[in-house]
């Protein structure tokens, strides 16, 4: 079923109780603000507790984590967000996929605030935040505003206009500058990826940091309205919603997932050189489009082998792929550590669509036939503790050949 016509719910504050259900509290305060800013009724996610990100009920009606400055720009950025989604035709899934890619940028650019710069003196005349406290950051160069865009992007009464910004972050700015719809590939490309491209920060690790909370922060924001029936799930309603509203998300028999096929997560990634695909399985090729595609920062890779693994690995039957991963060459980085993370869980994450047999990173094993044992201490057969063999330094996978979802192949 494809969800088309967009809706916005306002924040619902939402606890678990005893039973495992949810509960609304006392819609006061920044939830009837909330709801001034969209227009909308409350609404709450029977899915939001198996959705992580660190989000979850709090009290004196906010959201854990996130202050009452903090939800009002929440709210502001989802609106804007879904005025361009109804213009550009978008619907619920690119809705939330957009929404939590500009969450993640905001959460790192300036933790959710509209902040102005004492670099910029002009961009304190406009309505902004400030860090608890009351401090004011002293700027770096002329960033300002949520997603802390620089002069380039247009003026400081745009910047510093909260639904502007999110507008050029996801449309893109004078003189050129990107935004998040220009980005070929934008509706397959991990969020934590998307923001780097747009942002083009000096530090592309720290965005995929934030992503899950970002997501679950857009699963509370967001609704759907359906247009038609069918499908695998039925729509999940909140307590006190109108018939058809949901929080963006299918109920289904197996529990809680994005209103979309699973196939349609990944897409069709790029090709790369054709010496790199050659002799590999459709789902290694699958593999190494996908890692390359959504982590460019990959520079060293390796996938079918002739010698130098051990014997019976899949590296000689073009079933497996190595990544390489940056600053781990000898030592654990921050962000190399983060960047192997997220890899290794984008692939345990996708495991039916690649065919995934077993992920191996840092030291640790995840098999897909023994999924609900989760990652597990690996032992490499020689029982060495080489650094490379341990797979501190890359992450390997392996995968069964053609049972993925792509029929792809050299």
């Amino acid at each position: 079923m494809r969800l088309r016509t967009v809706a916005i719910v306002a924040v619902a504050v939402v606890v678990v109780t005893g039973s495992g259900t949810l509960a609304t509290l006392s819609s006061s305060g920044i939830l009837d603000e909330a709801q001034g800013f969209l227009g909308s009724q409350l609404l709450q996610s029977p899915c939001l507790p198996e959705l992580g990100g660190g989000v979850s009920a709090g009290g004196a009606g906010r959201i854990a984590d996130l202050d009452r400055t903090q939800m009002r720009n929440v709210t502001e950025i989802a609106e804007s967000a879904a005025g361009v989604a109804k213009e550009r035709g978008l619907d619920a899934e690119q809705l939330v996929h957009v929404l939590t890619t500009a969450y993640a940028a905001a959460l790192v650019e300036s933790d959710l605030r509209n902040l102005p710069s004492r670099a910029v003196p002009a961009s304190l005349a406009f309505d902004h935040d400030t860090y608890p406290g009351g401090r004011i950051p002293p700027g770096d160069h002329s960033s300002v505003g949520l997603f802390q865009q620089l002069d380039a992007w247009g003026p400081v009464a745009v910047r510093m206009n909260r639904k502007a910004s999110t507008r050029m972050f996801l449309t893109g700015g004078r003189a050129g500058q990107r935004g998040l719809l220009d980005i070929p590939g934008w509706q397959t490309t991990s969020p934590g990826v998307l923001a780097q491209r747009v942002q083009v920060s000096a530090y592309p690790l720290r965005y995929a940091r934030r992503v899950a909370q970002a997501k679950a922060i857009a699963a509370v924001v967001l609704g759907t309205r359906a247009t038609g029936s069918g499908g695998s799930g039925t729509l999940a309603s909140g307590s006190g919603g109108s018939a058809g509203l949901s929080a963006g998300l299918l109920r289904t028999s197996s529990g809680c997932e994005l209103a979309s096929s699973k196939s349609s997560k990944i897409g069709k990634c790029p090709a790369v050189r054709a010496s790199s695909e050659r002799g590999l399985t459709p789902d290694a090729v699958a593999v190494l489009r996908c890692g390359l595609g959504d982590y460019p920062m990959i520079r060293a890779y390796g996938c079918l082998a002739t010698s130098g693994h051990t014997p019976g690995s899949d590296h000689y039957t073009g079933r497996a792929c190595d990544f390489m991963i940056p600053g781990q060459a000898s030592r654990d980085t921050r962000d190399g550590i983060a960047l192997g993370d997220s890899m290794a869980e984008y692939f345990k994450s996708h495991a039916e669509e690649f065919g995934v047999t077993y992920i191996i990173w840092h030291g640790r094993i995840w098999n897909s036939a023994r999924a609900s044992e989760g990652w597990r201490a690996y032992h490499h057969p020689s029982g060495s503790q080489n650094w490379t063999l341990m797979h501190m330094d890359h992450v390997h996978v392996s995968v069964k050949g053609q049972a993925g979802a792509y029929g792809w192949g050299a």
